[in-house]
């Protein structure tokens, strides 16, 4: 496992007595930490041909176009096997990004063919967010902060500057206004109301002192996000100890929302497009699936099989009752197409 990996699995170990414990990555999903290197991170599904899907995992990226039914790999010139995230440009389908542990990479041709884009070649990134109108502009969450590109990722600059806006796992934007933008981190939550120009820190509600500890600014706190695309003055954010937060002042305040929620290390969240107040979350042990229906004011568990760990997570944005999950390791995926009533396997081929 790579350095984010491990930190999750010591995250577990430590916090298993007490039994405490988050797509296509678009601006309706959003998942943490990595996965082992037969684990699944992320699903990207075109919007204009769902039956077209993308895997990412710790050995590359895989590519189904029977929605799921077949997978094969695409790494053509993907140096970096390693896939934290995987992004979808919603206009232009054929335009992929990844985030991997060197970097970004982007595909042109529908993953034919891979090449890293310049200015994050050494970095871990581990998230990306690309404005819902503007193909040019594209967020990414990485261990040193969030930097952003203004030409479809063949630059990239640094814009957060808070010492404490480091381990950033996730970066999302409001659909109705793209200029707000959020990033989870190991400080905590930080907004932008600018376009990523400024910062600053919105965390009340979510550190039991109201400021993040050591261990979370070493190992990471905030690990999901995901905004309202209705009312995007609300939105939920996922990570560890304290399980699903909700917003509904635009990260002004925060408050838990895990009734029935009995697993609290979550690394992965997707909210329906179509029903925002339904909402999916995995968490990184078994059960590792939950859903609620209203708004996270109650969670069922929801399987899938197999033995949760569950970090890709994915909602068709054109069939919003059909679900993909991935898990944190053992290459194991499933597909539910009734809202995660029954479940189907999916054999993606990692090795």
């Amino acid at each position: 496992m790579r350095r984010l990996a491990v930190a999750v699995a010591v995250v577990i170990a430590g916090t298993a007595a007490s039994g405490a414990l988050s797509a296509p990555r678009d601006i309706h999903a959003s998942a943490g930490h990595g996965p082992s290197k037969r684990g699944l991170s992320a699903f990207a599904i075109n919007p204009q041909n769902p039956e077209v899907v993308y895997a990412g995992s710790g050995s590359g990226i895989f590519k189904s176009t029977d929605g799921g039914a077949n997978w094969q790999a695409v790494n053509a010139g993907l140096t970096e096997r390693y896939v934290f995230d995987l992004a979808i440009d919603q206009r232009h389908p054929a335009v992929l990004y990844a985030a991997t542990s060197s970097g970004v990479f982007k595909s042109t041709n529908a993953a034919r063919s891979w090449r890293r884009t310049r200015g994050l070649t050494t970095i871990d990134t581990v998230s990306l967010a690309l404005h819902p109108r503007d193909s040019r502009l594209v967020y990414a969450a990485t261990d040193e902060g969030v930097y952003k590109s203004i030409d479809a990722g063949a630059s990239w600059r640094k814009t957060t500057t808070d010492p404490n806006a480091v381990r950033v796992f996730t970066v999302a934007l409001d659909p109705k206004h793209p200029a707000i933008v959020y990033a989870g981190s190991g400080g905590g939550v930080f907004k932008s109301t600018d376009a990523g120009r400024s910062w600053e820190a919105r965390n009340l509600g979510l550190f039991p002192n109201e400021t993040p500890d050591e261990h979370s600014l070493v190992e990471g706190n905030v690990s999901a996000i995901v905004v309202n695309p209705r009312r995007p003055r609300t939105l939920y954010l996922g990570g560890y100890p304290r399980g699903v937060l909700k917003s509904t002042d635009g990260a002004g305040t925060w408050r838990p929302v895990n009734t029935g929620l009995s697993k609290r290390l979550v690394g992965s969240l997707a909210i329906d497009p179509g029903e925002p107040q339904t909402l999916y979350t995995g968490t990184y042990s078994s059960p590792g699936l939950y859903k609620t229906t209203d708004g996270g004011g109650r969670w069922s568990a929801i399987g899938p099989p197999g033995k949760g760990n569950v970090l890709a997570l994915a909602i068709d944005p054109t069939r919003p009752a059909t679900v993909y999950v991935g898990m944190f390791d053992g290459a194991e995926a499933y597909k539910s197409t009734d809202g995660g009533r029954t479940w189907s396997v999916l054999s993606i081929p990692v090795p």
